[in-house]
């Protein structure tokens, strides 16, 4: 039976020679994967060039229980970029956020707020027209909550330590090397006060901003499975001065 069903698009990879394999984020149903054409006519062409990266489309699709891969028959824009893939910065920080997407939504079960909080956040990185350098910091940092995974800052104290395994603040020195102390233990503290609406007031360096971003994924290597080091990163660490 067909049902039409949200989805993100997170990553195609090469099946065969005939045959891809898309993987999507739903609302209702979590991570899925689709077998679609590589190639073929002028419909099929059209049809794949509207399942890029991170775009926002409808599915009708044939959801079978037990199976890994399903199909689907028609596909719909929901949402059509005007600037992601076509601004160079803008396209970069879309390559990363999908990479990091297609890592963290591994085994992720469907949750239809964070499947709206990253559609909601992909359609303003898509319309604001400056003042995008700490985007993704916000968006990571905010991912943590939806993960249960964001920092407990209540325990902050300027002498303090910032146990990255516990995710919370200490006085007394981790028996492990996972944790951040002098100044850069404030940044989960800044973190928490980040977002979309202020994002610009912070005026970090390029390397205050690579500093910060490398810590967040560290800190997702400690607590999520299979978020090894990422691809785009060093591409990333070179667009924003």
């Amino acid at each position: 039976m067909e049902e039409k069903i949200l989805a993100i698009v997170l990553n195609t990879v090469k099946h065969s020679d005939r045959h891809n394999i898309m993987s999507v984020y739903t609302p209702t149903h979590g991570r899925i994967s689709f077998i679609v054409s590589a190639a073929g006519s002028k419909a099929t062409r059209i049809r794949n060039a509207r399942l890029q990266p991170l775009s926002i489309v409808e599915l009708t699709a044939r959801i079978k229980n037990g199976k890994e891969l399903h199909s689907f028959t028609q596909v719909s824009p929901v949402v059509v970029y005007r600037d992601l893939y076509y601004n160079p910065i803008k396209n970069v920080l879309g390559i990363f956020i999908a990479e990091f997407l297609n890592r963290l939504l591994r085994d992720t079960i469907a949750d239809r707020k964070m499947w709206t909080f990253i559609a909601d956040s992909l359609q303003l990185l898509d319309r604001l027209p400056n003042g995008i350098a700490n985007f993704h910091i916000v968006f990571l940092h905010s991912m943590a909550t939806f993960c249960g995974i964001s920092p407990d800052i209540s325990n902050y104290d300027e002498n303090h330590f910032f146990d990255m395994q516990a995710g919370t603040y200490t006085s007394k020195l981790p028996a492990h090397k996972a944790y951040i102390g002098g100044e850069d233990a404030k940044i989960p503290v800044i973190l928490e006060r980040m977002n979309y609406t202020n994002m610009h007031l912070w005026k970090f360096s390029r390397n205050e901003r690579n500093r910060i971003i490398e810590g967040i994924l560290n800190y997702y290597e400690i607590h999520i499975p299979g978020m090894a080091k990422m691809r785009s990163l060093d591409v990333l660490r070179q667009i924003f001065d």
